[in-house]
């Protein structure tokens, strides 16, 4: 048995706390059709039964929304459920329910978004970073990096280097303008060997477009 200790109105919904200390988030609708009140007793189980009944459709609701406006980690969806006070057993069957589904799937994610922010001209070691950031397994992570195409990649780099060198100075010399483009792209996450061959063609490409 357990006894509602307090039924505390929040600015979005309701927090109901038993005699165990558990705290339970509900809305004001589902508490105003429990008919639970302060000083109630109830079978645990029966508390139970009714918090997962009303819990998990909001949580599933809110998991797809997500899901629709963005493809998303297991992390940042557990994450995110956890924020909005849902259980932990809620959560579970929800992330169960999405992977069931194939709409929730780690492998899948990070390849997406790998080849998105690459597209957005950023390095492989950037991209890992966002990933690990991201809750995605470090051997996850470490595939879909691998699978870019490194031409690409290098395009991408030698874009960023042609940009940096274009905002040049005459008085500027060749140390000081490779340090320059090399920092840019390593902060964009490339990889040094990658960085010093965008560098070397972009620099090629500035010379033969200068010399007559």
């Amino acid at each position: 048995m357990v006894m509602i200790e307090e039924i505390r109105p929040l600015r979005a919904g309701v927090q109901i706390r038993l005699d165990s200390g558990r705290c339970v988030r509900l809305t004001k609708k589902e508490t105003a059709e429990s008919g639970f009140q302060e000083g109630m007793c109830m079978d645990e189980a029966d508390f139970d039964q009714f918090v997962r009944l009303h819990q998990y459709p909001r949580a599933l609701n809110h998991a797809v929304a997500m899901l629709a406006r963005r493809p998303c980690s297991r992390y940042e969806i557990e994450r995110r459920l956890k924020d909005n006070r849902f259980e932990a057993e809620i959560i579970e069957l929800v992330l169960y329910k999405l992977e069931k589904e194939r709409l929730l799937d780690d492998a899948e994610f990070a390849d997406s978004w790998t080849q998105y922010r690459s597209s957005g001209k950023l390095g492989q070691r950037r991209i890992l970073h966002e990933l690990k950031q991201k809750g995605v397994a470090d051997e996850i992570a470490r595939d879909a990096v691998n699978r870019l195409d490194e031409s690409a990649l290098l395009e991408n780099a030698v874009r960023l280097a042609e940009k940096t060198l274009s905002r040049s100075r005459p008085s500027d010399n060749k140390f000081v303008l490779r340090n320059r483009v090399l920092s840019a792209l390593v902060r964009k996450g490339y990889d040094w060997d990658i960085a010093s061959k965008a560098f070397a063609l972009a620099s090629k490409q500035a010379k033969e477009m200068h010399d007559p």
